[in-house]
């Protein structure tokens, strides 16, 4: 019920009509605020557009950079390497028409880090867990059963 409600209300703001009984005041501000519904969409609408069009020239400016860069890195190897032919070269351009690999791969390396890192903090924290107790249980037996609070 209630989406019907909503769409009866804005069907009513995007074309207003002079109902019976309505005053002249009230269908004004219904054609106020319609027109300003039509502005502010047109205006989003142009917003958007701009923001698109952006992003294009922001993607063909990052592709030709980047292509920039590879044949950089070419010319710096075959500088520093000479101009052979060689298998490391072979296997240099088979990775550049593979960025999407080098991206899974730095993916992956990473989640094996965070992975690590996770295994290494719960041992740290296992380990400094052991040592408050100990030293609660050893504050214990010294002091005749007081407890010590000891924070991390």
């Amino acid at each position: 019920m209630s989406d019907e409600n909503i769409r009866q209300a804005i069907c009513k703001l995007h074309t207003p009509t002079h109902r019976e009984g309505e005053t002249q005041d009230d269908y004004d501000n219904c054609l106020a605020a319609s027109s300003r519904l039509c502005l502010e969409q047109a205006e989003r609408e142009r917003v958007e557009q701009r923001n698109l069009c952006k992003q294009k020239q922001l993607r063909v400016e990052a592709e030709s950079l980047l292509l920039k860069v590879k044949e950089a890195k070419k010319k710096h190897h075959r500088q520093k390497h000479g101009n052979d032919k060689g298998r490391h070269e072979s296997t240099q351009v088979c990775i550049d028409m593979h960025p999407g690999d080098q991206e899974m791969r730095r993916r992956e390396h990473y989640r094996e880090w965070l992975a690590t890192q996770n295994v290494l903090d719960s041992m740290q924290q296992a380990d400094i867990r052991c040592e408050v107790y100990s030293h609660e249980s050893e504050g214990k037996a010294s002091r005749g059963g007081e407890s010590l609070i000891y924070q991390i």
